[in-house]
């Protein structure tokens, strides 16, 4: 391990269900997942899981990424054009870290879901949301 950083030999699992009010409203009112951890500190995202739990009614076309602060600076997971509007339920494996150009890992910031472009419109169902991440200091 290089010095001037320190990272737990553990992670934590977390488990998260989106409502279907949430995700109606992702785009505008993105969810916090995991609070801010602290001065000097950010979070290393070991997978994503993401089952969506269809309801009836598909989500307009819309995708959606995890991000670490907000969705100015770059998603740490691959974005999910078209899971949304599944007419099933299913499961998908989100990429993250190498897989993902472009990603950032400021510090002192929540991990944060948001849709990429707008509301969907229409829709019900859930999304249920499996994460695996530590958090580590960068002074």
């Amino acid at each position: 391990m290089s010095a001037g950083y320190t990272i737990s030999n553990s992670f934590t699992n977390f488990h998260r269900r989106l409502t279907s009010n949430e995700i109606l409203n992702l785009f505008t009112t993105p969810v916090t997942l995991i609070a801010a951890p602290g001065a000097n500190y950010t979070f290393g995202i070991i997978y994503v899981y993401a089952r969506i739990n269809f309801g009836g009614t598909a989500y307009s076309n819309t995708g959606f990424a995890l991000y670490i602060q907000n969705n100015s600076n770059s998603p740490v997971t691959n974005s999910l054009t078209g899971f949304l509007n599944s007419t099933t339920t299913r499961t998908t494996n989100v990429s993250v870290g190498a897989n993902v150009a472009s990603e950032q890992y400021p510090a002192n910031q929540p991990l944060i879901v948001q849709a990429l472009t707008a509301n969907p419109t229409t829709g019900n169902g859930t999304v249920d949301l499996w994460i695996a991440y530590n958090v580590f200091f960068m002074p």
